[in-house]
């Protein structure tokens, strides 16, 4: 909600009105699958399933990804480089793939990244070993010990 209220005010300094639209998760869920929606909020995995599952939500009707690029003229073209980038095994090839489709996404300005979410260790003073490791759930107990 912070940061829907926040981004309603700087569109609002821009002279756009933001309605921004407060709803049970199954709504969220519906607007996403039908593209009900003029901005959407999305979330990725992280590592280790990215960026590869994020890029295959893009194939997919059902979700908001491919909702929000369905009126691209290029949206066939996209699909074929995810497509061929999900199953290259050429290093190279697949990097140049992901090259030219976010170029186009960025270029069309489909996505606006916005945020990102921080994780916040707790604990007592007397416990070390207390690290963030790429993947959010992880938590590797097995590096901590007491002073």
């Amino acid at each position: 909600k912070t940061v829907a209220e926040a981004l309603q005010g700087e569109f609002r300094k821009a002279g756009v009105k933001l309605v921004l639209v407060g709803e049970e998760n199954d709504s969220f869920l519906n607007r996403q699958k039908d593209g009900d929606f003029g901005i959407i909020y999305n979330e990725t995995f992280g590592a280790p399933n990215e960026p590869h599952a994020m890029v295959s939500s893009m194939l997919v009707p059902s979700h908001a990804d491919y909702q929000a690029q369905i009126g691209l003229p290029m949206k066939k073209e996209l699909d074929a480089m995810i497509n061929e980038a999900l199953v290259s095994v050429d290093e190279g090839r697949r990097r140049e793939l992901y090259r030219e489709f976010l170029t186009i996404l960025h270029e069309e300005a489909v996505y606006l990244p916005l945020t990102y979410k921080t994780l916040v260790k707790l604990h007592s003073k007397d416990l070390q070993g207390v690290e963030f490791t790429p993947i959010k759930q992880a938590v590797p107990f097995e590096r901590m010990f007491r002073k």
